[in-house]
């Protein structure tokens, strides 16, 4: 099963919310785990941990309760928080979606759905005068194949 924060980049470039690894400022470039010095527009993704696995006698395998944080870079207050509120948005509308890792052999993995847990709120101005905003959220999913 993928870490969460690959499929969740892969919802947000196929919304046109960010373009994946991008270096220029065209558009917010989408990070994984790391966030880099530039662009200056950027959402950086990191799987930021889970909750025990939640059994009941009907549910082989288990469901899966990942979190992950978004964090997203921009130059000015408004510009970074718009495009968090357009993710926050668009993820809780996701619900109920089905999707594979890039081998053949990984499972198909279906998410229940994509709960924000805390944010959005404003984190810092960093040292290059660029606004970060940030919020976490938790994703219900369970492989099914």
């Amino acid at each position: 099963m993928n870490p969460v924060t690959e499929d969740v980049k892969d919802k947000l470039v196929a919304e046109s919310l960010g373009v994946f690894a991008l270096t220029n400022d065209s558009d917010f470039g989408i990070f994984i785990g790391l966030e880099p010095p530039l662009p200056n527009q950027c959402i950086t993704l990191y799987d930021s941990g889970a909750a025990p696995p939640g059994y009941s006698l009907d549910e082989v395998p288990p469901m899966n309760s990942d979190t992950f944080q978004v964090r997203v870079r921009a130059p000015t207050y408004l510009l970074s928080n718009k495009r968090l509120l357009k993710i926050d948005k668009f993820l809780a509308q996701i619900a109920r979606f089905d999707t594979t890792g890039p081998d053949s052999a990984d499972p198909t993995v279906h998410y229940e759905t994509i709960l924000r847990i805390s944010g959005p709120f404003y984190l810092l101005k960093d040292g290059d005068d660029r606004h970060i905003w940030v919020a976490n959220f938790m994703a219900k999913r369970q492989e099914i194949s």
